[in-house]
């Protein structure tokens, strides 16, 4: 109940200036507005971006890669198996080309020759592509069979992922991270004026205490996330998936986890001049590795282990798996349980902060 009472007090201040309040609400609206203002139009490009999977394990496969990347006008790289649905969603790829493993071995063996090419919709975009795959595999057949290309479509819960989606799903946890330069810079402003001091003087343990600063954070937190979901939803159309539940513990999981790491640059910095820097020095390289600027897996394999040790890389992937897949909280359980061990961590060791300064 202490650590109940110590959230509503420090709530109750900070409501006081209202003005203050409604910048905390309304600031990731209105950042969220600037970056799809800028990012307008981005999309907009005559090179198709194409991706592959080479399941051959003779020479004619890579043969074909070979030809593809050639060929102007294509944008190609290679995919995982696993993030086909996730990539023709979200539009990172027009198409996906699937070379089957025994393609080479049919070419000499003068057989059928067959080449997948999965794909979002009715589009008919990959017609240019099939019609030089045909023509460069009758080269390579001393038959002069046709190559045969299957177009498969990929489901995607029957939800248009908009490019507007798109962008607000990857970048909102990027928004939600500039919310530890605000907990931060409090947290140190709260020390200055001894108001730790004095909530602990009232037999509060220093645990108590910051979990109770943490919770007061977390509603404020959340209503940002809430504000972020209403207002993308309802004014730029974002789809957000078909599970409240999901979600709602997705937000609570990565808030607990800014605000605590909050409380640990508000330990280790005695200045709050310092936390934007600092802060901004976290982001950016986090939001990197996160695959919200370019897909995890355009990334070499140690830098990919490096992004999978990053709490908004599971935080970003946790928002695709819900919008995409529609997942459902069993489904992003993993996410959550990452993101609240590093909160564990971080706020173990920030809490220190609460200590009395006659103490140390």
């Amino acid at each position: 109940m202490k650590v109940l009472y110590i959230a509503f007090l420090y709530l109750r201040k900070l409501f006081a200036n209202k003005k203050t309040i409604i910048l905390y609400i309304l600031y990731p609206v209105l950042f969220l507005s600037l970056l799809l203002t800028v990012n307008k139009g981005a999309n907009t490009t005559s090179c198709q971006n194409v991706g592959y999977i080479n399941n051959d394990t003779g020479n004619y496969g890579s043969t074909i890669v070979k030809h593809i990347k050639n060929m102007d006008g294509i944008n190609l790289k290679k995919v995982n198996k696993s993030e086909v649905k996730t990539l023709l969603n979200f539009s990172e790829e027009d198409f996906i080309i699937e070379i089957p493993n025994d393609f080479s071995n049919n070419i000499k063996n003068k057989h059928n020759v067959k080449i997948n090419i999965l794909k979002m919709g009715t589009s008919n975009s990959e017609v240019s592509l099939t019609n030089d795959l045909n023509s460069f595999v009758n080269k390579l057949t001393t038959n002069n069979k046709a190559i045969k290309i299957n177009s498969k479509e990929i489901s995607k819960n029957n939800v248009k992922i908009s490019a507007t989606t798109e962008f607000t799903v990857k970048f909102s946890a990027m928004i939600l991270m500039f919310f530890m330069v605000v907990v931060g810079g409090e947290i140190i402003d709260e020390k200055k004026e001894g108001t730790f001091e004095r909530v602990m003087s009232a037999s509060n343990g220093r645990v108590k205490t910051a979990l109770g600063f943490l919770l007061s954070f977390l509603v404020i937190g959340l209503m940002q996330c809430s504000v972020i979901v209403f207002a993308s939803k309802f004014i730029y159309k974002v789809y957000w998936g078909n599970s409240t539940l999901s979600l709602i513990i997705l937000f609570i999981c990565f808030e607990i986890f800014i605000i605590s790491i909050s409380l640990l640059l508000s330990y280790l910095i005695k200045d709050g001049r310092n936390v934007l820097i600092i802060a901004v020095a976290i982001i950016t390289p986090a939001m990197m590795l996160s695959g919200s600027f370019v897909p995890i897996e355009t990334f070499n394999e140690s830098v990919r282990k490096i992004a999978y040790l990053m709490p908004s890389t599971w935080m970003v992937s946790g928002l695709k798996e819900i919008v995409i897949n529609g997942g459902s909280a069993a489904s992003v359980l993993t996410n959550c349980m990452v993101m609240l061990l590093y909160a564990l961590v971080f706020f173990m060791i920030g809490s220190r902060t609460f200590i009395i300064s006659s103490e140390k």
